[in-house]
């Protein structure tokens, strides 16, 4: 063989053997697009959510004894409105993701004994009091209350964001390395089985470039079909739960109701294509790199 010669007819072990490299590539696929299905519809909704909230810090209250939430929302917001370094404070119209929004708040769900907690929105002045001498301070007059200051680190709900947008993110980084590391232990594995026949073509002159390609290709291949078939999966899926009346009948049967704000709509189930390519690519350099080093160890 010359130097230039092509190896890829010699080398039929190169493809992975079996479909156990695809069943896992397509397992990792369908939790990354998830993950990143689920990323999307809360970016997606978080302008939605702070519209909703309104004012510089949001109050939960519960009604309790003879007081229903209506009549505590309305006297949180009476005095928070006398409070100095308030500049306004007003009851929100009821809505059907305040209870779940006053149990993140709180941390666990509030005591509704008179109806579901309301919400008040109040604008802070210059000199802002902190969200936990408003909690203080509406508790000491016998209110059940949850605060969220919408900062960063001490806001309950934009903590939570942080938290699960990075977590979101962590875990597709993760599942990206994964990747990597299937293909990459694979892809070394095909090489050890032609062992003996690429130290043969290396003796007979083949380039590492020739003997690189046929594992190269049929690893990134395999990458992207697994790729491909688990996002549209999960693109499948959501649609499903999201879209299908039977299901939706289905979840509300079984008390999974989702609030408007948090549904993936067709962008965010679109948002699982980004997966497929940055898989591939990941698999193609993981298979890259490792059959390289194979290669160098049998010259």
């Amino acid at each position: 063989m010359n130097a230039g010669g092509d190896a890829s007819d010699l080398l039929p072990a190169a493809r992975p053997r079996g479909p156990a490299l695809l069943l896992a590539l397509l397992a990792l696929s369908f939790v990354a697009a998830l993950a990143i299905i689920g990323l999307s519809a809360a970016l997606r909704s978080a302008p939605a959510w702070a519209a909703r909230l309104g004012g510089s810090v949001t109050v939960a209250a519960a009604g309790g004894g003879l007081e229903s939430s209506d009549a505590a929302a309305a006297r949180a917001a009476e005095i928070l409105t006398k409070t100095p370094g308030v500049s306004r404070a007003r009851v929100l119209d009821p809505a059907p993701t305040d209870a779940m929004i006053s149990g993140l708040v709180a941390g666990a769900d509030l005591p509704g004994e008179m109806g579901p907690p309301r919400l008040v929105a109040a604008t802070m002045a210059a000199a802002r009091p902190s969200g936990a001498d408003i909690a203080a301070l509406l508790t000491r007059q016998g209110l059940k209350v949850a605060v969220d200051d919408h900062r960063t680190w001490t806001g309950p709900l934009e903590r939570i964001a942080m938290v699960g947008a990075g977590g979101a993110a962590l875990l597709v980084l993760c599942l990206l390395g994964a990747v990597c590391g299937l293909t990459g232990v694979a892809a070394s594995a095909a090489v050890n089985r032609s062992a003996t026949r690429l130290r043969l073509l290396i003796h007979l002159g083949a380039t590492d470039a020739s003997l690189l390609r046929p594992f190269r290709n049929a690893f990134a291949i395999a990458a992207l079909w697994g790729a491909l078939l688990g996002a549209f999966a999960a693109a499948a899926l959501t649609g499903t739960l999201v879209w299908s009346p039977e299901a939706a009948i289905w979840l509300a049967a079984h008390g999974v109701e989702a609030p408007a704000m948090l549904t993936p709509d067709g962008l965010d189930v679109a948002a699982a294509l980004l997966w497929p390519p940055a898989a591939t690519l990941a698999g193609l350099w993981a298979a890259t790199a490792a059959v390289r080093g194979r290669l160098r160890a049998l010259s």
